[in-house]
């Protein structure tokens, strides 16, 4: 899913912060299709899309603007153990209208539809740091059966997302 709205405000704190107060295992409705993969490859290129623009009190501009979102990381996941897994990512050089600033990271157990359709992730940010590769170790709970597959989508400063990959975890 594509940012469809921005809030023009002092920054990406906004957009950070709505990261932020996400819980760490919050359950969902899976919105994505068991991937089929173990890897994906960084996009290449930046989107380009409309968006409809709101100003805080007092300020006024444009109601819709051109948007820069950045291009989808590529991913490997692999498992150290049954409950922790090293996701590698890997970007593009891209041009500063749609670098990536952080990447938002989730593994779990893609939900068997047949039991459940609740899809319970942990999830993690992690800074790029003006970095093009990178990895991460993320902990799954021991009371849920081990993950199975890792998600990840890229974050522009100013809060333009990526749309998500998913891949399988290689045991």
């Amino acid at each position: 899913m594509r940012l469809q709205h921005i809030i023009r405000t002092s920054g990406a704190v906004a957009a950070l912060g709505f990261v932020l107060a996400l819980p760490a295992s919050a359950p969902a409705t899976t919105g994505f299709p068991r991937p089929t993969t173990y890897r994906t490859t960084p996009e290449r290129a930046c989107h380009y899309e409309w968006a409809t623009v709101s100003y805080p009190p007092g300020q006024s501009g444009p109601r819709r603007r051109k948007i820069a979102d950045p291009g989808a990381p590529g991913l490997t996941a692999v498992a150290l153990s049954s409950h922790v897994i090293r996701v590698n990512w890997t970007l593009t050089d891209l041009p500063a209208a749609c670098k990536v600033a952080y990447l938002l990271m989730s593994v779990g157990r893609y939900p068997d539809r047949a039991k459940t359709k609740e899809w319970l992730p942990t999830t993690t940010q992690v800074l790029t740091h003006g970095r093009l590769k990178g990895s991460a170790r993320i902990t799954y709970a021991s009371f849920f059966a081990p993950p199975d597959v890792a998600l990840a989508s890229a974050f522009a400063a100013k809060g333009a997302r990526s749309h998500v990959v998913a891949v399988l975890i290689r045991r």
